[in-house]
């Protein structure tokens, strides 16, 4: 039995049907082509977190971090300096109307 052919049974006897279709068809290579999305770089602080969790470096962010005194005292300090400015600064009238 070969691809071409396959066998059937009629009334008990075996024939040979060659194939429905046998004719080649020409295929054309597809024209529109979906456009190369770009590759972006990695960021590069990302990796470098998974590389430090991977080597299970020590956290930096504790040796930066302040005192919650010092912390206080800094944005206490901010604060006054914006309460003196919009203090001293007059408010024209004349242009929020």
């Amino acid at each position: 039995m070969s691809s071409f052919y396959r066998q059937e049974i009629e009334d008990g006897v075996f024939e040979d049907v060659g194939a429905a279709c046998v004719e080649l068809v020409p295929v054309a290579p597809m024209l529109c082509q979906a456009p190369k999305l770009a590759r972006s770089r990695p960021n590069a602080s990302f990796v470098a977190q998974l590389i430090a969790t991977a080597e299970q470096d020590p956290q930096t962010r504790q040796q930066r971090r302040a005192a919650p005194a010092d912390a206080l005292s800094a944005y206490s300090a901010q604060e006054r300096q914006l309460r003196r400015d919009s203090a001293a600064r007059p408010v024209n009238l004349e242009k929020a109307a």
